[in-house]
C-alpha cells in the first residue's frame, strides 16, 4: 500500500503509515478543491484490483480530509479533525472522501454538551 500511496501522491508530499491500516498524507495545495481531488486520485488509485494468487483483492479507502490555510492549527489537531472526517466516511458507506469543516466540531461538542469554554480548551489540543 505503501508503495501505492507514493506512485499516487506527487514527490513533495509526504506520506507515512499511520498505524494498523491507516495512513497520513501531507500536502501543501492552493485550495480545497484541489485537495479533494488529490484525495479522489488516492482513493481511485488504491481502489484498482491487485493480483493475489490466481486472484484479485479490491482495496476500498474512506478517507478524511482537513483543509486549513491556518499556520497555528497543531499537528494533533490536524490529525484529530481528518480521523474525525475519515470516521464519518466509514460510517457514511465507505470508500468516499470526507471533508472536515470546523463547523463540524461545533456541532458535535453542542451534541455532547459540551461548554463553549471546554470545547475551545479541548480543540486546542
Amino acid at each position: 500500500m505503501a508503495t501505492r500511496l507514493g506512485a499516487l501522491t506527487r514527490g513533495v508530499d509526504v506520506v507515512a503509515r499511520f498505524g494498523g491500516d491507516e495512513f497520513v498524507a501531507f500536502a501543501e495545495v492552493d485550495a480545497e478543491r484541489d485537495a479533494v481531488e488529490m484525495a479522489e486520485r488516492i482513493r481511485k488509485g488504491l481502489g484498482a484490483p491487485i493480483q493475489v494468487g490466481e486472484g484479485h483483492l479490491v482495496v476500498t479507502a474512506s478517507i478524511g480530509l482537513v483543509v486549513t490555510s491556518e499556520a497555528t492549527s497543531s499537528p494533533a489537531t490536524l490529525l484529530r479533525d481528518a480521523d474525525n472526517a475519515m470516521y464519518d466516511a466509514k460510517r457514511a458507506g465507505r470508500d468516499q472522501v470526507v471533508v472536515y469543516h470546523a463547523a463540524a466540531r461545533d456541532v458535535a461538542n453542542l451534541r455532547w454538551g459540551v461548554s463553549s469554554t471546554r470545547a475551545a480548551r479541548l480543540n486546542a489540543g
